[in-house]
């Protein structure tokens, strides 16, 4: 049997194909990624997933002279993926979107491969909503994006599944997981008397967040410890400010800066987290697992019109506070914070909301949904 897997462009797509691709590989299946780059190498090698290069293009919802040449690059990959699909020719495609899987959609259509697609996001993006129409199964991680294929798409229901987000076994708290030697020495500085709020920056980072973080550390440090993962573009920049205005604090051992948590790092800092501070990608999902009270600062509708639905959504089922980037200011962020780390019944509420709303075995169900499909085409 062989499964395709596509999608692409940022880890909310890559990480939960990974997620599904783990069980799959349990099986011994036979797996292809379709892109333009292999995003996380390693990953790919340890489960022997097969590499297919198929280029891609971008099309920005902004103003921008690089829709124009992606328009070349969109139909380049097309061309290559006509040309390479049916020498694989997979028994099913499974997609999670993103600009990089449209090429392998569009040829999969025209040979009839079976396609099963997910969307992590309350409003589902355009390639999502292009495959929907002639998918077998669109699965979804929240309630929000069956209701919105229904009645603005007018998808049947009978073909959408609620599954909740594929996630890695190792982020999975009801995963059996024993912590290495490295990550133990690693994470000895959290102290256990103090909350721990964690800020995730994603891994290109965000200045808006950033800023606004260091402008508030002189005021939450003396009551938190805080872990700050601000992106590899902008570390050395804010190590620096966060150097000179800690410099005469006693609190500063109370700070941490780091651009990159890795998937083992991200596991314990998601056991320890008593708030985190975040963009509204789908990783909100998973601090659902671990019932992770979170303020959401979505990007400006104008980039990301999914992430505002996300974190709305999410403050619906209790779990999160929201502050929207054109209202983030460091007095607005630290007031909630602070008031936060005050309210001990707040924060047990939002985690037992985050609770509730949890999913875990969503990986299980797309494997078992994958094969079903697989085995009667």
């Amino acid at each position: 049997m062989r499964i395709g897997l596509v999608g692409g462009g940022t880890g909310g797509h890559f990480y939960p194909l990974m997620a599904v691709a783990e069980k799959l590989q349990a099986q011994n299946i036979t797996l292809f990624y379709f892109g333009p780059n292999k995003h996380d190498e390693k990953y790919l090698s340890d489960l022997k997933i097969n590499f297919i290069k198929i280029p891609a293009g971008k099309m920005r919802l902004y103003s921008s002279g690089k829709n124009f040449l992606d328009m070349f690059k969109i139909g380049w990959g097309i061309f290559i993926a006509m040309l390479k699909l049916p020498i694989v020719y997979p028994d099913i495609i499974f997609s999670k979107g993103g600009y990089t899987a449209f090429p392998i959609l569009f040829v999969a259509r025209v040979l009839r491969i079976p396609v099963v697609i997910h969307d992590s996001d309350t409003v589902p993006g355009r390639v999502s909503i292009y495959s929907a129409k002639f998918a077998m199964l669109v699965a979804t991680a929240w309630n929000e994006t069956a209701k919105f294929l229904i009645t603005t798409k007018h998808i049947s229901g009978d073909k959408i599944m609620e599954t909740g987000l594929p996630i890695r076994k190792v982020l999975n708290p009801l995963y059996k997981y024993e912590k290495n030697k490295q990550i133990n020495a690693e994470f000895n500085f959290i102290n256990k008397s103090l909350p721990l709020i964690t800020i995730l920056g994603g891994s290109q980072g965000s200045q808006i967040l950033n800023e606004s973080i260091i402008s508030c550390l002189p005021f939450v440090l003396p009551f938190a410890q805080v872990i700050h993962q601000t992106g590899k573009n902008n570390f050395t920049q804010v190590k620096h400010n966060t150097d000179s205005l800690l410099q005469n604090m006693k609190e500063k051992e109370n700070y941490f800066l780091k651009d990159f948590f890795n998937v083992d790092e991200m596991r314990e800092i998601y056991s320890q987290s008593s708030l985190i501070i975040m963009r509204s990608g789908s990783q909100i999902l998973e601090t659902y697992l671990w019932g992770i009270p979170t303020i959401l600062i979505p990007i400006s509708q104008e980039v990301s019109r999914d992430q505002r639905s996300n974190a709305f959504a999410s403050m619906r089922r209790g779990a999160s506070i929201v502050i929207e980037e054109k209202n983030l200011t460091p007095h607005i962020l630290q007031n909630e914070i602070l008031r936060l780390l005050k309210d001990n019944r707040a924060l047990t509420h939002m985690s037992a909301s985050a609770r509730e709303s949890a999913v875990y075995d969503a990986d299980q169900k797309i494997a078992d949904v994958l094969i079903k499909i697989a085995q009667e085409h």
